[in-house]
Parts: structure tokens; C-alpha cells; sequence
């Protein structure tokens, strides 16, 4: 505490600056408690215009401005917005601080002036109306967010003028109270001084040239706190100036994305990015650590992915054993933020990919349950350009990007038919990429066909994990939805198995053989050719043969 407190100047000169950072999010509260966005903007102005000066750290001032919206509200007697149905301005505020930000009960009694019994009583009455899980799908709607107005000062500005003019018509009457109003003239002009600079982009060769983003970059205390952490680790600390490229907060913790120049011995320089975050959050109770130190490998990469286990204080977001929370910062033209997770054991049906929003570049985060094995596939898209599509690997800072294609099948395996559209056959070698673990799986499409009581067509894939097994996989459907029936492991001339379709149907044994192959029996069925497809009440022991009758390997 004491290294802290030596290492964060007082931040009263870029107030101004902190609050054009926090206003969205501000404004966002303000809307969610009284349902009128001209009554939540006047709510934010007035707030900004009464904090005192006498507070140094950002997370006071945060306590400051939430505590006079939210006192505000409670004394107007604001009946809310419908959306909530809950018209006690107190009750309405429990339920936007515990279930929106995740606020605790003795953090929201201190707001509300309450006791933490009475908090807990009125989040257990908003439970009866709502699961925990409806009431932050209602609070985490975008509806409620609202554009900050360019002249957020000027109105911060004429709300402390008329409170000021308030304040000297009162000092008439009472001379004494005079030198408080003064002071209070001079706390507020701080408040709304014109902003610092933001911190300067990194034109250097070796580091990524993206503009510094987040809503602390301007928070200067905790960008040198951040910095210092890193300058002080024991391997890998930076040799030359520190760049920032993100400064933010993740749940109830901040985060910062620092990348820096390291130089080791007598060898040429090399670009490093490190993560530094917070961890053990309580509420005001911050400690910076650092979560990642890693090399710049390739500079046209369009995401880095930043990794977060400190207190995000979301239900279902916790990171645990086999577990951890990812997010993306992603280049300043990347407009849009795809991923598709294995969501722990694998599943019979392919997951879709789900569209995470973006904030100042950073995405929203999401809980990978993989632990140290498959990976989360990710799809980036860029105007005018082909969407990027990689995965994540565990400790890796940068998307692995994945082959736009998979090969032809070896000529052991090639003449059967085999049409599918192309950009199925990428998400199948992005799947195989994700459940390898490793970007250059060998997929081969060997045969596609139709199959009695199948909506869509199934399909032969051989498939190798680099360093694994081989496994021949019965698939059918197309991207999101797509279901594995059947996998058979290890080489042979050809695979059978029964196909059970997804919906009411009768069951089917499928043989597809190789080039080796000239004839199937399934039973008392016989098939001249490679494919035999064979309803299960009809099916019997499995033989294949090749052309000058010799029994050939099936699995």
C-alpha cells in the first residue's frame, strides 16, 4: 500500500478528462434509474458539478459520482422505466448496482444509506419477479446506454454555475458559509478542466502502431502504476519508452496493455507486450499485478488476446481450474468480433460462433472452459477484406490463423464424389484446428452422398491431429448445427458404421472404401463399388474385398 500510494500522484488536474472517460458508462446508470435520458444526463451534470476535490484516487471518485446519481434519484422519487417494474427509487437502485455492476450489499448500503440487511431483503424481493440471470439480461441491454454530447463540460460547467449562483445567494444571508462556497467554485472548476493528451501511438519498428484506447488512458496514476510493475518484473522488462495500448476495466478490475522494446544481451531489440490487472478485487481495494509478458511474433496480426483472471464479479465469468476468461484487442479497423468456443467436453453438434461487442477495441469478455486443450476459434472482419479466422491457444498472445482450405484426399482415398461448398469445408478444417489444439490439421473430405432419413448430405472426413492418431469421422450438416455421427480411429481400407439420424428414422449402416475396393458385403447384401448404405434391419457382418477377391482391413 505504501508503493502504491508513492507511485499515484493525485489526478484532481485531469478530472475533467476522467469524466468524459466515465460517462458512458455514468450515463448508462443514470438511464437505468430513472428511465428519462434528458432527467439522466441532468443527473451526471450535477453530480459532476458538486464532487469535491479533496478525494486523490479515481476509485473514490467513482464512489462520489455513482453515490450523488443515486442519492439524486432516491430523493426525486424518479418512478423508473417500465422495463424494470420496480418504482421505489431505493429498491430500483439495489437492483441496478447488485445485478448491473455487481456491487456488493455493504458497498450498496454505504450508497443508499441503508443497512446491508435491508439491501439483501429488497435483492431477495427482486429475485421473485426476476431469476438473477433475467434481471442482467435486462440490465445488460444496449438500449440503455446513450451518446455522450459533445458538450458534456459546457453543461458540467453551467450546472456548477447555477449551483454556484445558488451558493452565493445563500452566503448573503449567511456570511459565515462564504469561504465554503468558495472552495466548493474552485473544486468544480478542476472537475472540468480541459483534458491531457491521450498517450502517444508507438511509430517504432517492432511494436504494433495502434492508437492508445480504453477509459483510463488518461488516468495517468494508474498508467505509471501499471508501467512500474513492469519495469520492476525480474525478466523481460522494458529497455526504452512504454507505449500503451489499452487502459480500461474488465468487471469491477482495471486492466492496462502495455508493449515495449526488450532487449536481451547483444541481440537487435524485440517487441514485448504485457498485461497488467488487477486481482483480489474489492471494491477501492486495487492490486496491480502482472498476468502476462509476452513477444510480439507477427505485427500485421489484426487481435491480441488478452487474458483476465482477476475478479470480474459476473456470475458464470469466474475463472477456475481448467478454465479461463479471454477477451480480444483487436486493430483499430477490425469492426467485428466473432467466437466460437468448445464449451468444455466436445459436443456431438457444432457450436455457432456468437458476436462479442466491442469497447474502444476491446471485446466483451467470454469464459473458455477448455483448460489446456482445444482451443476458442475466433472470425474477424475488416472492411473491404476477407474475414481473418485463427484460434486462441493457451499462453499464446496472437490468433494462430487457419488455412482457407483442405486439401485433396490422397490418391488412395480420391474418385468418389465428394461436392461441398467451400466455405463449409473451411469452418470443418477451422473445427479440426480447435479440437487438435494446433493450426495445421490434415482434414481430407473423401466422400459426400445422401442418406435415407438425413435432411442434409453426410460426409467422409479423414482426419490427422499433427502428432496424433487418424480418425475417420461421419459428419453431416453444414457450420453451426453440424452433428458427428460416427468416428472410427486408426488407418484402414474402409470404414462402416451405423448412422443414427438426428430426427425419427430408420438407422443405416454405411461402408465407404478406398480405392483398394471393388465390392462390400453387409450381411447378405452385396454392392459392387466403393459405397454401400444399408437400412440396420438388413445389415449383417461387414466385408470388403478388392478386385481379385483378397478381404481387405475394415473398421
Amino acid at each position: 500500500m505504501h508503493a502504491r500510494r508513492m507511485t499515484e500522484p493525485s489526478v484532481a488536474t485531469g478530472r475533467g478528462d476522467y469524466l468524459l472517460g466515465r460517462a458512458a458508462l455514468l450515463l448508462r446508470l443514470a438511464h437505468q434509474l430513472t428511465g428519462d435520458p434528458g432527467e439522466a444526463l441532468a443527473l451526471l451534470c450535477r453530480a459532476a458539478a458538486s464532487v469535491p476535490t479533496r478525494r486523490r484516487q479515481s476509485s473514490d471518485l467513482d464512489l462520489l459520482l455513482t453515490t450523488a446519481i443515486v442519492r439524486s434519484t432516491i430523493r426525486g422519487g424518479h418512478p423508473g422505466p417500465e422495463e424494470l417494474a420496480i418504482r421505489a427509487a431505493d429498491r430500483r437502485s439495489t437492483v441496478v448496482l447488485a445485478f448491473g455492476l455487481g456491487w456488493d450489499a455493504e458497498t450498496i448500503a454505504e450508497v443508499r444509506r441503508t443497512t446491508p440487511r435491508r439491501v439483501r431483503r429488497d435483492v431477495a424481493a427482486a429475485l421473485a419477479l426476476r431469476t438473477d440471470a433475467g434481471w442482467r439480461a435486462v440490465l445488460a441491454d444496449p438500449a440503455w446506454s446513450l451518446p455522450v454530447p459533445a458538450d458534456l463540460l459546457d453543461r458540467v460547467r453551467a450546472s456548477r454555475r447555477g449551483t454556484r449562483s445558488r451558493r452565493r445567494r445563500t452566503a448573503l444571508a449567511v456570511c459565515a458559509a462564504a469561504t465554503a462556497v468558495a472552495g466548493v467554485i474552485v473544486a468544480v472548476d478542476r472537475v472540468v478542466t480541459a483534458p491531457p493528451p491521450a498517450p502517444p501511438t508507438a511509430h517504432v519498428a517492432g511494436l504494433l502502431d495502434w492508437p492508445a484506447r480504453g477509459e483510463l488512458i488518461r488516468d495517468e496514476s494508474f498508467i505509471r502504476a501499471a508501467t512500474l510493475k513492469w519495469r520492476s518484473a525480474r525478466t523481460h522488462s522494458p529497455a526504452g519508452k512504454v507505449f500503451v495500448l489499452y487502459a480500461g476495466r474488465v468487471g469491477v478490475g482495471r486492466i492496462a496493455v502495455l508493449q515495449s522494446l526488450f532487449r536481451e544481451g547483444g541481440s537487435e531489440p524485440v517487441g514485448m507486450v504485457a498485461v497488467v490487472a488487477d486481482h483480489d478485487v474489492s471494491f477501492r481495494h486495487a492490486r496491480l499485478h502482472l498476468d502476462l509478458v509476452s513477444p510480439l511474433l507477427r505485427l500485421q496480426t489484426p487481435a491480441l488476446a488478452i487474458p483476465y483472471d482477476g475478479n470480474l464479479n459476473i456470475p458464470g465469468l469466474v475463472a477456475g481450474p481448467g478454465s479461463r476468461v479471454e477477451q480480444l484487442l483487436v486493430a483499430p479497423d477490425v469492426e467485428r468480433v466473432q467466437e466460437r468456443d468448445l464449451r468444455g467436453p466436445l459436443l456431438d453438434t457444432r457450436p455457432p460462433f456468437v458476436s462479442r461487442p466491442l469497447t474502444f477495441g476491446m471485446s466483451e469478455p467470454w469464459l473458455d472452459l477448455t483448460g489446456t486443450g482445444p482451443s476458442t476459434a475466433v472470425r474477424l472482419s475488416r472492411p473491404g477484406t476477407v474475414p481473418f479466422t485463427g484460434i486462441l491457444t493457451v499462453g499464446a498472445l496472437q490468433p494462430l490463423e487457419i488455412a482457407a482450405t483442405a486439401p485433396s484426399p490422397l490418391p488412395a482415398w480420391s474418385g468418389l464424389p465428394r461436392s461441398f461448398p467451400p466455405s463449409a469445408l473451411r469452418d470443418d478444417v477451422l473445427w479440426w484446428s480447435q479440437v487438435c489444439g494446433l493450426p495445421a490439421p490434415a482434414v481430407q473430405l473423401v466422400w459426400v452422398g445422401r442418406i435415407p432419413a438425413f435432411t442434409a448430405p453426410v460426409r467422409l472426413e479423414i482426419v490427422r491431429c499433427p502428432g496424433g492418431i487418424l480418425n475417420a469421422e461421419f459428419i453431416t450438416g453444414v457450420a453451426a448445427g453440424t452433428l458427428a455421427i460416427a468416428q472410427k480411429t486408426g488407418d484402414a481400407d474402409a470404414y462402416a458404421a451405423e448412422l443414427v439420424p438426428p430426427t425419427l428414422g430408420h438407422s443405416t449402416v454405411l461402408v465407404v472404401g478406398s480405392a483398394r475396393v471393388a465390392r462390400i458385403d453387409v450381411g447378405d447384401v452385396r454392392t459392387d463399388g466403393r459405397v454401400a448404405a444399408v437400412p440396420v434391419e438388413q445389415a449383417g457382418p461387414v466385408h470388403v474385398v478388392s478386385g481379385t477377391g483378397t478381404p481387405l482391413r475394415v473398421r
